[in-house]
C-alpha cells in the first residue's frame, strides 16, 4: 500500500511546517539563530535541517531515490548525535512529523488503511535514524576513550613509568615522587 497521493501534493506546505515543529524543539534563542542566519559557514545545523528534511520527506513521499534520502537521514542523526540530549530528543524530528502527517490524515480523511501507511512509513524512518543513532553513539565513545588513552600515554611519557628506559628510550628516567626522608621528613 502507497502513502496517500495528498503526501506528494502537500509536499512543500508539510516540509515547512515539519522544520518549524523541528526548528520550535530548539531554545527560543537558538531557534531564532538557526531560522534566522542562512550562512551554512556560521549556521551549519540549520542549513543542515533546511538541506536535509525536504529529502528525507521526498524520499518518505516516494520521490526520491533511497540512497538519497538514506544520506540525508543520516547527516541530520549526526548532528543530533553530537548534541546535548537523550536519544529520545535526537530523534523526536521524525516523531514531529508523525504528528504533523497524522493531523494532516484526519483533516484530509485519510482511511484507516492510509494512516496506517503513513505511521508505518514513519516509523520505517524512525528505526533506521535509530540504527544511525547508535552507530554514532558508538562512534562518538570510540573517540573519547581513544582520546583518554592518548592523553593517559602522554602523562606516562612525560612524567615517566620506566617503561621508556625499559624499551631502550634514552632520556633522563622516570620522574618519580621523593620519599619522605628525601623532602627531609621523617617518619
Amino acid at each position: 500500500m502507497g502513502l496517500p497521493p495528498w503526501v506528494a501534493e502537500r509536499r512543500d506546505e508539510l516540509v515547512r511546517r515539519w522544520t518549524e515543529a523541528v526548528l520550535d524543539a530548539y531554545p527560543s534563542e537558538t531557534g531564532r539563530f538557526l531560522r534566522e542566519i542562512r550562512d551554512p559557514f556560521r549556521n551549519p545545523v540549520g542549513a543542515t535541517l533546511r538541506e536535509s528534511l525536504p529529502v528525507i520527506f521526498a524520499g518518505l513521499a516516494g520521490l526520491r531515490p533511497e540512497p538519497e534520502w538514506e544520506k540525508a537521514l543520516d547527516r541530520v542523526v549526526r548532528l543530533k548525535a553530537v548534541q546535548d540530549g537523550t536519544a529520545t530528543e535526537a530523534l523526536s524530528f521524525l516523531l514531529r512529523l508523525k504528528g504533523i502527517l497524522r493531523e494532516e490524515a484526519r483533516r484530509s480523511g485519510t482511511d484507516e488503511t492510509g494512516r496506517a501507511a503513513l505511521e508505518d512509513a514513519v516509523d520505517g524512518l524512525l528505526f533506521r535514524a535509530f540504527e544511525a543513532y547508535v552507530r554514532c553513539r558508538e562512534r562518538i565513545s570510540e573517540i573519547k576513550v581513544q582520546d583518554a588513552n592518548r592523553r593517559a600515554y602522554l602523562l606516562l611519557r612525560r612524567f615517566g613509568t620506566g617503561e621508556g628506559e625499559a624499551a631502550g628510550e634514552s632520556g633522563s628516567g622516570p620522574l618519580t615522587m621523593p620519599t619522605q626522608s628525601e623532602r627531609g621528613e621523617g617518619p
